[in-house]
């Protein structure tokens, strides 16, 4: 028996096909367009990203008989926000989880004590990317629009809608949206009234292991299947991430650098912050998965690598060099990633990345370098906190995402958290984790615990512990704490100019 995994990336849908025993048997992808149509807005076309989850399904399946697949298990992005009409038609695009166009509802909202009651109510941090300041945006900016939407919906609900007619959202998801009662598993009155809707315009709420049997025809037609086959909702990508890189197991925690980034534990209950600092979304209702998402990972890495010209990979550039001498590379030189403002555990939109302490004697390999120490060193301020706020004994770092693709990087992080960093066969990832959550569903794992006996090791990197790197993140960590005002007033300023620009075009 085969089984099909499909994860609705940022950037890139991806499909996949295990067996049995968990092997990878067939992968593909496509790219997402990115919309921005004004300063701060980040979209996908609704309808775009569907046609494209058809296609590669289309493709992946490959002619193969419904009776070969045991079910079809499904991962997204989170935070996305869809205004849909009566007849299921997109009224807006797909609001994308960094889209900044609430960042001053947002702002006020953090700062009052109803924002302070949602954020332990929903476990979703006060921050633009929330489906609950989204919606605000729209009640005082667009009343009417909102007015007209029958259903509100992230960009999965849409596809089981286009899929099988029924707008369902899985635990998971729904506990990422600001929107919903963790302890009582149903929408939040105190939300919805905040956001001016109706618990009726959201989806039903439903278990992470609920199973779709009926798709409509088209759907069937439109991936080459020959009857309907199992649809498990599965979960939101950062819980599925965790579950698909071993991350279940007491003290382990996940490290995830793909477009953005996340550092995330498990834990048995709800897990926050006093300062609202991390979230703590459902796995299941008998596991949180509490962290901290940073929007400049990969994001970061690709501007770094594309503005200064290198075209080689990082492992390339630095491949000359063998300890101590990489340490001199970028020395005296910190780089704040803050390219599109930051999540945890600031959950400020209008931060800035700069480079502090330029000299004559840097280069661009310099640049670069310290470039990727400042993503490091952000995803340690997370890690941090999220020790703090936990109390997780963590011994030891499941990394996954497409920076595992370079040792260089994968043994800067270890030296960087000062913890041994693992990387595993088959990579992990949401993918993984929806084909986990799948066999669950389907009574072939009797608990996501039991999922350890999937894995296996691929490479360890013992961390190097560093004096320098320790005097560098402090003197990160104190860039940003003297630098905040003056980013928010030149966020102001580019926002200004970006308008003109637009308006100009």
């Amino acid at each position: 028996m085969l089984y099909i995994a499909l994860d609705i990336g940022t950037t890139t849908i991806k499909a996949a096909i295990f067996n049995e025993a968990g092997e990878l048997i067939d992968s593909r992808e496509r790219q997402s367009k990115l919309y921005t149509p004004e300063a701060g807005f980040r979209e996908h076309d609704p309808d775009e990203v569907v046609t494209a989850c058809l296609d590669l399904l289309k493709e992946i399946i490959d002619g193969r008989s419904s009776a070969e697949f045991g079910f079809l298990a499904l991962s997204s992005y989170m935070h996305s926000l869809i205004l849909v009409d009566e007849a299921g038609k997109p009224l807006t695009n797909c609001l994308l989880w960094n889209d900044a166009r609430s960042s001053a509802i947002a702002k006020e909202l953090k700062n009052s004590e109803l924002g302070d009651q949602l954020y332990h109510l929903t476990g979703t941090p006060i921050h633009p990317m929330s489906p609950l300041c989204k919606l605000r945006y729209f009640k005082e900016n667009a009343p009417e629009l909102l007015a007209q939407a029958a259903k509100l919906a992230s960009i999965k609900e849409y596809l089981v809608y286009k899929i099988s007619g029924e707008w369902l959202s899985e635990y998971s998801s729904a506990s990422g949206t600001g929107l919903f009662d963790q302890a009582q598993l149903k929408w939040s009155s105190e939300a919805l009234s905040y956001a001016g809707i109706e618990a009726e315009q959201l989806p039903k709420p439903v278990s992470v292991l609920t199973q779709l049997r009926w798709q409509k025809p088209e759907f069937l037609a439109a991936v080459g299947l020959d009857k309907p086959l199992t649809i498990v909702l599965g979960a939101g990508d950062g819980p599925l991430a965790n579950l698909g890189s071993r991350g279940l197991e007491p003290g382990s925690c996940i490290c995830t650098i793909g477009t953005s980034a996340a550092v995330r534990v498990v834990s048995r209950e709800l897990r926050l912050d006093s300062q609202g600092r991390i979230f703590s979304y459902i796995l299941n209702p008998e596991l949180n998965v509490a962290g901290g998402a940073l929007n400049n990972g990969g994001i970061a890495y690709d501007w770094l690598r594309h503005s200064l010209g290198f075209d080689q990979h990082i492992d390339e550039l630095i491949s000359h060099l063998s300890p101590p001498e990489d340490e001199r590379v970028g020395a005296g030189l910190i780089f704040l990633p803050f390219l599109s403002g930051e999540r945890a555990p600031y959950w400020d939109a209008k931060l800035r990345a700069s480079f502090i302490g330029l000299s004559q004697e840097h280069d661009s390999l310099d640049l670069m370098v310290a470039g990727l120490r400042g993503i490091c060193f952000a995803i340690r301020d997370v890690f941090d906190v999220l020790v703090e706020a936990t109390g997780e004994d963590v011994n030891a770092i499941y990394a996954n995402g497409g920076f595992c693709h370079s040792k260089y990087w994968l043994q800067l992080l270890a030296d960087v958290l000062e913890k041994a960093v693992i990387t595993l066969q088959g990579g992990g990832g949401p993918l993984f984790g929806a084909y986990l959550i799948g066999l669950q569903a389907i009574g072939k794992l009797a608990n996501q615990r039991a999922a350890a006996q999937y894995f296996v090791v691929e490479e360890r990197f013992e961390p190097r512990i560093r004096e320098s790197l320790r005097e560098n993140y402090k003197l990160y960590k104190r860039a940003i704490s003297l630098n905040q005002e003056l980013m928010h007033e030149l966020s102001e300023l580019q926002a200004q100019a970006s308008n003109w620009l637009l308006r100009a075009k």
